[in-house]
């Protein structure tokens, strides 16, 4: 007999669905490029939906109500939210297109990894270098949706570093997780 939906839809779950939800919303006050309020408004809510991928995961230690869904949930709803703002800031023209589609392919491509491998029964956990990358990437499409100037600081040059940086660990990270794949299946 099935979970009851209450235990499917419990509270961590319901907030990383939120992060899944609210990431149209920052990428509509995105979508207006010129107004510097709205590009404010999109960068707290993009650092605060960011955040959620934190509390997502206590509540579901914490409570004891890790489930299934929040696992395949969890790294689709961070897709959803670093994919969707890096090609809505590279549509604005804040991004190059090439940066955008090395973090974007590089996403897919372990996000399907890792799918393959769940299929055979092995789980590739998320690494140190990969929790890293994303912090680093949360930090620098904050610097760059806010855009604007503020108390006489460009955020956009730092952005940029940072995203670099970041897209420099998603290549070396991706090359873990393949690395992993393979030792894994080798022998197979």
């Amino acid at each position: 007999m099935g979970k009851p939906l209450s235990n499917i839809l419990n509270l961590a779950n319901q907030i990383t669905f939120s992060r899944i939800l609210m990431t149209p919303i920052i990428l509509f006050l995105l979508y207006y490029p010129s107004s510097k309020l709205l590009s404010f408004i999109a960068m707290i809510l993009f650092v605060v939906v960011s955040l959620t991928d934190i509390l997502d995961g206590y509540i579901a230690r914490r409570a004891k109500t890790i489930t299934a869904l929040g696992k395949l949930l969890d790294p689709v709803a961070d897709k959803v939210l670093i994919c969707s703002t890096l090609i809505m800031l590279t549509y604005t023209q804040r991004i190059p297109v090439w940066l955008t589609i090395i973090i974007v392919v590089r996403e897919i491509l372990v996000t399907g990894l890792r799918a393959v491998a769940a299929e055979s029964g092995y789980i590739i956990q998320a690494d140190a270098l990969g929790k890293i990358k994303t912090v680093l990437q949360n930090i620098a499409l904050s610097l760059l949706i806010i855009y604007y100037p503020y108390l006489g600081i460009n955020p956009v040059p730092l952005g940029l570093f940072i995203l670099y940086i970041a897209m420099f660990m998603a290549i070396i990270s991706a090359i873990q997780y393949i690395y992993k794949y393979y030792n894994q299946f080798k022998d197979r």
